[in-house]
């Protein structure tokens, strides 16, 4: 029955009401922005109020444990259940039936009997209410995907070192050399673990044991299949895109047309062409044949008499698509390959099937440390489900325990899944709600194919179908547009791939404004032109040098999966095209959103946004509880409820908390065992013995370990940790947990200790965001810390496994930034799309595969080597095939989430190059005319349907002065940026207002608060005064310069104050100097901060000269030549000499050995009345707590700034010391500090300068007795 007849005054459309069935399984298409949470909830309030029975003694509330409701996200469900609970308040407050309303409001109170959660938290309940039938411990854990990571790469190891030790069975058989041609192949054991890591995470679709095959003659056969099957389905795929392509359909009518007008063998060859062309549409088996005549038939045909034109050459642009196709099928040669080069060799077979007994291995030995911890990985507790599911008495408990159960996106469900639900659903009512078109969860393994699979099922068992495809979210003229782009992209072809045809949706929002130009595009093409000398090549002097060439930076590109054709310059377009937006059409930053498919350009899209003066805020894309400051909390809390917890103690010593040594920890660990052998062991204890006194450790200690005094002050430093553990023990005993770690957070003073950058913004401000989760009591409550540990350890281990999407909206006037999965659900005013040029598959081809046939398969350069004429080889690159056409369209529905996110303008960017050859052929590989199969970018696929070639961006007098053209279609029109706007200026404040600026609770001397903080006695004692490096500069070589004693307010100069006055010691450098120093100084942090060994940098010094430059000149398509030049010889100089300069241990142990690297280091040195606020280039920490600042310095002539820039360096890295030292509690002592000067022309010298521990001392007493009497 229908929920209509008891909802009165209930505003739904007529699909939505069909949709509230009660009495059939129900499967509900929701399209994008259809309301489907709001048909959910109508559809449980409609179970809810179908079960009142005024007779029962609860009224009929039984029925709320009866309700099962599957979401995605815990947000989701916590979500879904507020407005369940608004329902049913509303309905008990306009309920004229005094029982019925009483009814309502004790459905709401007692709504925690619902079950509303996610599969994962479903899965697992089932497991632990039937953990003794299946011989399950009650008390397991779900290993949280950190220590899953751990456990695996442990498991990984241990199986490698038994093997390389000569332990059991290395290899199939015990073939020796199977592990020895392993190892060989793969080199390093992380490389190995990385490759097993990725089949693990598809073990959904593996056998265990994965080799099956009993012979080499079966497993031949099977490779033979599986590569026929693959090729001939994505041929006979990729031959239905071409031959449906509209633009081989006209190129074939034109041949027809002037067929009769070639000569000779050429006409026979044309008609030949266009008859096979006819049987190949009229016959879907005839079409191998015309692409076999059009490769290897259609040759040497002469079109010298035909004045074709335009048309002749698009002619000529489908022949040549039509025989790229066809290569890719059947390979440029006439001749197959025979029998015998598809033989599968004996060592092949042993490598292949050693290999997966490895894994096996492997495996097994993960689940072995796994049952020693008593944990289930995601994997376990869902073949754990199908085991209960299986089982017929726990089977059928489950399903008589719930009549209606509703699973909400059930497109990101996979086989497993979506077969335990087939199992228990019983007799109960099935709702299904999902989208095929929004599926982008491939990479979990999500099946979007199983949603069609179902309706199939509902429908055969007099169950109902439902489309909503009512947009109540975007405007007409968005959805024009959306609907005709994937109306054209539609694939009707027959195929086994993850893909659904589109159905428009209608636009019925009230809320959206429907602009004229609803649609705008940044394309902005980088123009290689080589047809004139003029223009061949590049100079010194040329502003837009030559794109890199392959191998250089292209290659560098490329092996990160990066796309080479990518320009900052539509990051600048978005930031300037946002900031116009708020300016001029008065729109609100927070009603932005930026979507990115991936992170890994997010700082240059930051720096533009930061350029062009709009605020903006990026939603990280890491899981909250398991980024590392959160887990070091979970490891705090853990040594709390129990001090013996060895492995959570050693993570908290290491940890910032404490932030000990591993060789001190291990020194004093190794003097217990040796003194105390008859004592059980625990860190703790050693802890213990060394606060009593009854323990030492320097024996174990090499010489050289600690420089002079540092044992002692190391001992009393760990004594200090050990009384502060008790002292927090003793806290936990009367106190929350929220009282203690609110406590311990500031005694430690841990928001300086994790003032570092972690994902995209400081670490203590997610160990501030879990406090506020405690305080709020929304899913992790407070209470006693044993009790919080088991919160904690349930919202780290299962609760959180999902992205972070939807995580606290900023409530600030700010951009969001944030993936495309994580802005699933949200929507927006306005949504900006970048990088429509990114390749669809570099990042998706990796060394091994594994795909939904149960294929598994590894990177054919392993093959190659073993056998030239590889049959694994070809296995390999079908399987590739397969996995790529499955990315081609998930990267479909990828960009139709994208789009649907937005109300009313939706903004799209890409970059791509046109290079023009010595004979005027133009190219450009993003634009070229190519079906939906044949495709590689969201780019291609815009162009193609726009209808924009080479041609449109290269007629620049048809755009106007600012770079805009328009484009008039059916669906409406759509603006075309050219290039970006130009960058707005943001004229100074007056110097009236700066003077009238309120106090704040800061002061910055870069600003008139400073002004008011030195010439307003009574705010003299409020708030100490805020000084960088250069505010400092300016105050000792400005107005104060020779002032002894503290200046009269009167004599104070605020122009001067503020830098309005020159300081005759430098001379100004020009642009060029000045954009070469900020690129340079970009280029050594790019490859500081890296982890690459030296070697690997030097080999890819281009890219990252080529990106430092961009991103100090980021308006510039390209930078300018000489700058690139420049940058690129000191680096190599810098490179050379690093040696000379101290760093060779840091890049070659990639700052992840015992040196410890800090890059744009911020520090401050606090005192009552100012604050000195530094930031250096490097600093590094020995294992001895012996710190080193660098600073990197730039000069023309590096004599000249040797001698006459000393004391201002002296005293530069005196203020980042003096800064350094209160950062860090940690550093024993600090070394000389260095200077680098690298000459920026000439002959590109380097020179280090180590200044003087001594002369450093007396600066910083300098700086302080300054600032003392400056600010007293």
């Amino acid at each position: 029955m229908s929920t209509a007849a008891f909802t009165p005054g209930l505003n739904l459309s007529q699909k939505q009401a069909m949709a509230l069935d009660l009495d059939r399984d129900v499967s509900i298409r929701a399209g994008a922005g259809s309301g489907k949470t709001r048909t959910i909830t109508e559809k449980i309030f409609g179970i809810i109020r179908g079960a009142f029975d005024s007779s029962a003694p609860d009224g009929g509330l039984e029925v709320l444990k009866k309700i099962l409701c599957i979401s995605f996200t815990n947000k989701a469900a916590l979500e879904l259940s507020e407005r369940i609970m608004a329902r049913l308040a509303e309905a008990a407050a306009g309920c004229a039936d005094p029982p019925l309303a009483a009814y309502f409001a004790s459905a709401a109170e007692r709504l925690d009997s619902l079950e509303i959660m996610t599969l994962d938290s479903f899965f697992t309940s089932v497991l632990r209410r039937f953990a003794f039938q299946l011989k399950l411990s009650t008390s397991f854990k779900p290993a949280a995907g950190g220590r899953a990571d751990i456990l695996f790469r442990k498991a990984v190891f241990n199986v490698l070192d038994s093997l390389s030790n000569g332990g059991p069975a290395r290899g199939k058989g015990g073939k020796a050399n199977i592990f020895d041609d392993f190892y060989s192949f793969y080199r390093k054991k992380d490389t190995i673990h990385g490759l097993f890591t990725r089949i693990l995470s598809k073990a959904v679709y593996l056998n265990d044991p994965i080799f099956t095959f009993g012979s080499k003659d079966e497993f031949e056969k099977h490779l033979l299949q599986e590569t026929a099957y693959i090729e001939k389905t994505i041929g006979d795929l990729e031959f239905s895109g071409v031959l449906n392509f509209d633009k081989l359909t006209a190129a074939m009518d034109y041949l027809s047309a002037i067929a009769q007008d070639l000569t000779g063998a050429s006409r026979e060859k044309a008609i030949g062409l266009l008859e096979a062309y006819r049987r190949a549409t009229a016959e879907k088996s005839a079409a191998s044949d015309f692409f076999k005549y059009a490769l290897h038939g259609y040759k040497n045909v002469r079109y010298s008499k035909i004045d074709g034109g335009a048309r002749l050459e698009e002619l000529k642009l489908m022949i040549a698509l039509v025989r790229e196709a066809a290569k890719k099928r059947f390979g440029a040669s006439e001749t197959p390959p025979s029998a015998e080069d598809r033989r599968l060799s004996k060592m092949e077979f042993d490598f292949f099937s050693g290999l997966c007994e490895i894994f096996d291995k492997c495996r097994a030995e993960y689940r072995r440390l796994k049952d020693a911890e008593n944990l289930l990985d995601f994997n376990d507790i869902e073949e754990k489900a199908i085991e209960a599911a299986q089982d017929e008495s726990i089977r059928d408990s489950i399903s008589k325990q719930y009549r209606h159960i509703l699973i909400d996106e059930f497109q990101d469900t996979n086989n497993l899944q979506a077969g335990i639900i087939k199992l228990i659903k019983g007799s109960a009512k099935l709702t299904i709600v999902g989208d095929g078109m929004q599926s982008i969860y491939r990479f979990r393994n999500a099946n979007c194919k199983l949603f069609s699979d179902f309706e199939t099922d509902f429908a055969g068992a007099g169950g109902l179908n439902v489309n909503l495809d009512d947009n109540y979210r975007s405007s007409l003229n968005v959805l024009s547009f959306i609907n005709d782009f994937f109306s054209f992209l539609n694939f009707d072809a027959d195929h086994p791939f993850s893909d659904f045809k589109y159905s428009p949706l209608a636009a019925l929002s009230n809320r959206a404004e429907n602009r004229s130009v609803a649609v705008e595009l940044g394309l902005f093409a980088v123009v290689s032109d080589r047809s004139s000398p003029e223009t061949d090549g590049g100079t010194d002097e040329s502003e837009t040098p030559p794109p890199p060439a392959e191998g250089d930076a292209a290659d560098a590109a490329s092996e990160d999966g990066e796309d080479d054709e990518f320009d900052a310059g539509q990051f600048d377009f978005i930031a300037r095209r946002a900031v116009a937006l708020h300016e001029d059409e008065g729109c609100r930053y927070g009603e932005m959103m930026i979507l990115l498919s991936r992170m890994s350009r997010v700082d240059s899209l930051a720096a533009a946004l930061s350029a062009a003066g709009a605020p903006f805020v990026i939603t990280k894309s890491r899981r909250f509880f398991e980024r590392p400051e959160v887990l070091d909390i979970l490891n705090l809390v853990k040594t709390l409820v129990d001090p013996l917890d060895d492995l959570s103690m050693t993570g908290l010593l290491r940890s910032p908390v404490f932030a000990a040594a591993d060789f001190i920890i291990f020194a004093m660990a190794q003097s217990f065992r040796e003194l105390c052998p008859a004592e059980p062991f625990s860190i703790y204890a050693a802890l213990k013995k060394l606060s009593a006194g009854a323990l030492d450790f320097d024996r174990i200690l090499a010489p050289d370990a600690l420089p002079s005094g540092g044992y002692e002050a190391e001992k009393k430093r760990l004594i200090n940790i050990s009384n502060k553990i008790d002292h927090y023990l003793r806290m936990c005993q009367h106190k929350n947990a929220y009282d203690v770690l609110s406590s311990i957070y500031l005694d430690l003073n841990l928001k300086c200790k994790y003032s570092y950058e972690g994902d995209f913004g400081p670490a203590y401000k997610n160990i501030e965001k879990l406090f506020s989760h405690i305080l709020e009591n929304d899913y992790l409550p407070d209470g006693p810390m044993p009790v919080f540990l088991e919160n904690f350890r349930s919202v780290v281990d299962i609760n959180f496994a999902e992205e972070e999407s939807q995580d606290d909206a900023p409530a600030s006037d700010a951009i969001r930034i944030m993936t495309v999965h994580q802005a699933k659900g949200l929507e927006e005013k306005i949504v900006f799309i970048p990088e429509l040029e990114t390749d669809f598959f570099k990042a998706a081809d990796t060394a091994v595969l594994v795909d939904d046939r149960k294929n598994l398969s590894f990177q054919p350069g392993v093959f190659v080597r073993l056998n030239e004429r590889s049959l694994l080889k070809d296995y390999h690159e079908a399987v590739r095939k397969y996995e790529r056409v499955q990315e081609l369209f998930e990267k479909k529905r990828l960009l139709y989430v994208a789009m649907t996110r937005a109300r009313e303008l939706l903004v799209m960017s890409g970059s791509f190059k046109i290079n023009i050859n010595k004979d005027g052929e133009i190219k450009a590989s993003k634009l070229q005319k190519k079906p939906f199969m044949l495709s590689n970018c969201h780019l291609s696929w815009l162009a193609n349907f726009l209808g924009l070639d080479a041609g449109f961006f290269l007629d620049a007098p048809a755009s106007g002065a600012d770079g805009v053209k328009e484009l008039n279609r059916d669906f409406g029109r759509v603006r075309v940026f050219l290039k970006p706007p130009a960058a707005r200026e943001t004229p100074p404040p007056a110097a009236s207002s700066l003077s009238a600026a309120a106090p704040g609770p800061k002061f910055d001397a870069a600003c008139a608060l400073n002004y008011k903080r030195l010439s307003s006695p009574e705010t003299a004692a409020a708030v100490a005064v805020k000084l960088s490096y250069s505010d400092y500069k300016k105050l000792v070589e400005g107005p104060f310069s020779a002032v002894t004693a503290r200046p009269s307010f009167s004599a104070f100069d605020l122009a001067s104050f503020l830098g309005d006055k020159k300081i005759g010691v430098a001379p100004r450098p020009s642009a060029t100097e000045s954009e070469t120093g900020t690129a340079f100084h970009r280029a050594v942090e790019l490859a500081l901060s890296s982890s690459l060994p030296l070697p690997q940098i030097i080999g890819r010094s281009k890219h990252i000269c080529l990106a430092a430059c961009r991103s100090a000149a980021p308006s510039a398509v390209f930078p300018r030549a000489e700058v690139l030049r420049r940058v690129e010889k000191m680096f190599a100089g810098f490179l050379e000499n690093a040696e000379m300069c101290g760093l060779m241990e840091l890049f070659n142990s990639g700052g992840r050995g015992a040196l410890r690297k800090y890059c744009e280091l911020e520090m401050r040195y606090e005192t009552e009345n100012f604050i000195l606020e530094g930031v250096c280039d490097l600093m590094t920490v020995g294992p001895d707590g012996a710190a080193t600042i660098y600073d990197f310095k730039t000069a023309a002539d590096l004599k000249v700034a040797a001698r006459d820039r000393m004391g201002e360096y002296e005293r530069q890295l005196a203020f980042y010391q003096l800064c350094a030292r209160r950062r860090f509690s940690g550093i024993a002592s600090f070394n000389d500090p260095v200077v680098v000067l690298i000459q920026s022309g000439g002959v590109f010298e380097v020179k280090t300068l180590r200044l003087p521990a001594e002369t450093i001392e007396k600066k910083q007493a300098e700086i302080i007795r300054q600032c003392g009497e400056l600010f007293k």
